[in-house]
């Protein structure tokens, strides 16, 4: 490494003054900077990384953009029903399945006089819940 004629003295006679060789004392400096670097260097990665982690959505969250995105109105309730049929019995996601629908309706139709077309709507908002639960599993 060269240096100009004034940094090599300098260099010489401070590192003397410090009890180090030039070369101990240009690894100390060099040192300093490079953590400093590393540490900058890392939090701007983590800083950059961050927009980009998916957070991960509560059930009542994909329930209301499930709604929005095929607008079922005051459908919504038999979803709503249905996703609390499925907290309290401590499923997650991944349990929704058809299985689980005809679980569900069996549960709720129980005791209610409702039409055969009722039923089949509530089923049919069920499947494409179900649905657009597994497109959103393969995309996330």
């Amino acid at each position: 490494m060269e240096l100009p004629k004034h940094l090599a003295d300098w260099l010489e006679s401070f590192s003397r003054e410090i009890a180090m060789r030039p070369s101990q004392f240009i690894a100390t400096i060099l040192t300093y900077f490079y953590e400093a670097w590393k540490v900058g260097r890392e939090s701007a990665f983590a800083a950059t990384r961050e927009p980009y982690k998916k957070k991960e959505q509560s059930l009542d969250e994909i329930v209301e953009r499930f709604s929005r995105e095929v607008k079922l109105g005051r459908n919504i309730f038999i979803l709503r029903k249905f996703v609390s049929w499925i907290q309290q019995r401590g499923l997650g996601v991944g349990s929704i399945d058809e299985e689980a629908v005809n679980a569900f309706l069996n549960a709720y139709l129980e005791g209610r006089a409702v039409k055969k077309n009722t039923v089949d709507r509530y089923r049919g908002i069920l499947r494409r819940f179900v649905e657009y639960l597994a497109t959103k599993r393969d995309t996330d």
